[in-house]
């Protein structure tokens, strides 16, 4: 093999080409070729051996006596020394000619110069004319000066791009870490004027901010945002970036949990739905497994999908595309699905449970405990007149001390008279959608009774006169708190909450197994 010294060629490069050798036969046929690979040849430049360098310190001879001359390598030029023609290469192992540029990046170029190689040698000198004179000659040959020009800029060029990319790579760590940590507080992201100069700029961009105080490279990064032309520079905060990231940080965890499921093999899965702030029907999808390496039950969410319509045929198609967007083989390894008591859930003929067990009979459906405890604990109140009285009591209460600021006061000052030494306990809200509410709220109205009363005795002295409705409703209030069908249905309910509170909060812990489920029943 034959090279010729080259001081330039820096150690990476002859790592990665040094068994190239720079004779065209042994390289272009292998076309395309590398950056690293038109590199390396151009600093090698062409292969032109003399007689010197061969065996018999002679060219080949063909049947005719003819061969090749090293004059060729140079070009007459009337009135001029003679010119080194740095294209032409020879080739020992064919004894052919090639042209050296139009093989590395030459366009449409004759087979003869770039692939099979000259050896017409009784025409030799005409052929090597011609073809220094073709346009795609003078292309090729251009385009190779150019490069070499530039060779010497490159590693200063791939130097500074390694140290942008670093960079970036920093900023946009901290920017993942932003947006891990307000998405899994539940924290919005932007704000209502998103200037560097405005102040509610929103939570992303405040940590941005924040984290340039502390981060040189955030720091460097902001500033020259603010330097900078916004339509001209690319901006990694953008809404468009801000969503990009949300979704490149959720598309990592979910593929977090396709791996997981993929190990664990079978999975169950719960779906349910409600509106969101927007009057919107959002449908959540989330799948039990056994951890393969833990052995610990997870409990994921995996995804949450608008519905306008949710019959149990429209929630089939959407359980499907769910699976098939997350690569779950629901059809082979779904053991178990867990929806309400709704008819669209768990219809026997056309709810989403059938549609279900029509295509993967192993799929057994669980009517959720948690929430047939809350349907029970309703349909037991609503035929109890007394205790509807009671339930509801505890809304008017907190509507009404709740309903202005000096309520409020008042209600905050006789706890701290009564109550010194424990911490505030304010009225709670019974929510319809989930019962156990008013567990919380019964317990907090019996617990702070003495305020309570004390407060709407306050308001009814003191805004009685004034405004008789208010009186009256205060009075009301109070009368029927410290009437005797208030307090022993109250604490009858107090007394049931405390039994079945418990057995509730542990039917929803995402770890709970069945045989745990039924004992936790059985024993309540």
């Amino acid at each position: 093999m034959y090279f010729f010294n080259n001081e330039n060629t820096t150690n990476e490069t002859v790592n990665a080409c040094g068994h190239i050798s720079n004779d065209p036969v042994s390289f272009c046929r292998s076309r395309p070729f590398s950056h690293e690979v038109i590199e390396y040849l151009i600093k090698k430049g062409p292969f032109q051996p003399t007689k010197d360098d061969l065996v018999n310190c002679e060219f080949p001879k063909d049947n005719s006596g003819r061969s090749f001359h090293e004059s060729w390598y140079w070009k007459d030029v009337p009135g001029c020394a003679p010119v080194k023609r740095q294209w032409l290469s020879y080739s020992i192992i064919e004894n052919k000619i090639f042209c050296h540029p139009c093989i590395l990046i030459g366009r449409n170029t004759k087979k003869a110069w770039t692939l099979d190689g000259f050896q017409a040698w009784s025409r030799a000198i005409s052929s090597i004319v011609n073809h220094e004179c073709s346009d795609a000659h003078i292309e090729a040959t251009l385009k190779l000066k150019l490069k070499s020009i530039s060779l010497p800029l490159i590693p200063a060029i791939q130097e500074q791009k390694k140290k942008e990319v670093a960079f970036n790579k920093e900023v946009v760590k901290d920017l993942i870490d932003i947006t891990i940590f307000l998405a899994s507080n539940g924290l919005a992201f932007r704000g209502h004027r998103e200037g560097w100069k405005d102040r509610n700029r929103g939570n992303f961009l405040s940590l941005v901010d924040l984290f340039s105080k502390r981060s040189p490279c955030m720091a460097a990064y902001t500033s020259k945002l603010q330097n900078s032309n916004k339509k001209s520079h690319v901006s990694f905060i953008s809404k468009l970036r801000q969503n990009q990231l949300i979704d490149s940080v959720a598309e990592s965890i979910s593929t977090v949990i396709q791996t997981d499921v993929k190990y664990a093999r079978f999975f169950s899965i719960s779906i349910d739905s409600t509106f969101d702030a927007s009057r919107k029907e959002q449908v959540a999808f989330v799948i039990r497994y056994v951890h393969n390496k833990t052995s610990i039950i997870s409990e994921r969410l995996i995804a949450v999908k608008e519905s306008s319509n949710t019959t149990g045929r429209d929630l089939f198609s959407l359980f499907q595309l769910v699976c098939s967007e997350k690569n779950l083989d629901w059809k082979k390894y779904l053991i178990g699905q867990s929806y309400d008591g709704a008819p669209n859930m768990r219809g026997q003929f056309e709810g989403l449970r059938s549609h279900v067990q029509k295509v993967n009979s192993s799929a057994l459906y669980v009517w959720c405990h948690a929430h047939r405890l809350n349907l029970v604990l309703s349909r037991a109140v609503g035929c109890c007149k007394d205790a509807m009285d009671v339930f509801g009591s505890l809304e008017s209460v907190f509507t009404f001390l709740t309903a202005g600021k000096c309520r409020v006061e008042c209600y905050e000052r006789h706890y701290k008279q009564l109550y010194p030494k424990q911490q505030m306990r304010r009225l709670k809200r019974a929510a319809t959608t989930r019962w156990m509410s008013y567990s919380v709220a019964l317990v907090t109205v019996l617990d702070t009774f003495e305020a309570v009363v004390a407060a709407l005795d306050e308001i009814k002295s003191k805004k009685g006169p004034d405004d008789k409705k208010i009186g009256h409703l205060a009075g009301c209030l109070s009368d029927y708190l410290l009437s005797e069908r208030f307090l022993l249905i109250a604490h009858c309910f107090k007394k049931i909450f405390s039994i079945l509170s418990p057995v509730n909060q542990i039917l929803q812990k995402s770890d709970l197994d069945l045989l745990a489920a039924v004992n936790c029943i059985e024993e309540t």
